[in-house]
């Protein structure tokens, strides 16, 4: 006699996160200075930003000094409780 042990491992279904961000800098593009960034990603707990000027920050809403001139990438990156990862 063959006795069968089946188990099912279910998570909870999470939404797949959705980057999305906005930024106010307080001045015109070509002055250095202060800029606040703001979240506005949908579905996720952890997120990693990189201002492209060699500096990163964990934070949800960080704020940033920029002492270069020059035009920069900003890349938010989004996780969901499932590591999932989004880029924006």
């Amino acid at each position: 006699m063959a006795i069968w042990l089946i188990v099912f491992f279910l998570r909870p279904k999470t939404n797949s996160p959705v980057a999305d961000f906005d930024y106010d800098a307080g001045f015109d593009d070509n002055t250095l200075g202060e800029v606040t960034f703001k979240n506005l990603s949908k579905d996720f707990n952890r997120s990693f930003w990189d201002f492209g000027d060699n500096s990163t920050s964990d934070q949800e809403n960080p704020t940033h000094e920029y002492d270069i001139n020059r035009n920069v990438t900003v890349t938010l990156i989004v996780y969901n409780d499932n590591d999932g990862i989004y880029t924006c």
